[in-house]
């Protein structure tokens, strides 16, 4: 079983750098949008993809080893958890740090991923509210009327130029 829980550490540091590759990742992003630099954005979008189909292709050998582990332990894979793992290992105490330090890494990391997503998804919000009302606005300057009278005292209406062209 040690071989088992070497590679599951393995896996988990592998996940770990995918992990802060996909914080730096994020708050590159933040520049980005705050840059309004939209060609960015979609370039650094594929690179985020990228590293987010690496981390599944870990995942699914991380989900692998843990079956075997639960094997080897008569666990169910579903509930054999890393702080489930560290209590089963016994005397490995140099295992026990380990996966316990790479648990702590990942959950911290992970914590920092969310809140660099969540500034990012506000600042988009914020930005499409930005764009909404800059259409909004155009588009109300379409039509107006003045306070020119023509023959006869009626208002004239005139249509301001459309901004966008909306044949096609």
């Amino acid at each position: 079983m040690a071989g088992l829980v070497y590679d599951l550490m393995d896996i988990l540091e592998d996940e770990l750098l995918l992990y802060n590759k996909l914080l730096e990742i994020s708050k590159r992003k933040t520049d980005i949008i705050v840059a309004g630099d939209v060609n960015a954005l979609h370039e650094l979008t594929k690179e985020e993809q990228e590293v987010v189909a690496k981390n599944l292709k870990l995942e699914k050998q991380r989900e692998e080893i843990i079956g075997d582990i639960a094997l080897v332990l008569n666990e169910k894979k579903e509930t054999l958890t890393i702080t489930r793992l560290i209590e089963r290992l016994g005397d490995l105490e140099e295992d026990k740090k380990r996966l316990k330090e790479i648990q702590s890494k990942i959950k911290d990391v992970l914590a920092k991923l969310k809140q660099s997503n969540e500034q990012n998804k506000v600042l988009l919000e914020q930005s499409m509210e930005m764009i909404s009302y800059t259409i909004n606005a155009i588009q109300s300057t379409r039509s107006f009327s003045t306070n020119d009278y023509s023959n006869g005292g009626k208002i004239q209406n005139q249509s301001g130029q459309n901004f966008f062209d909306t044949r096609q």
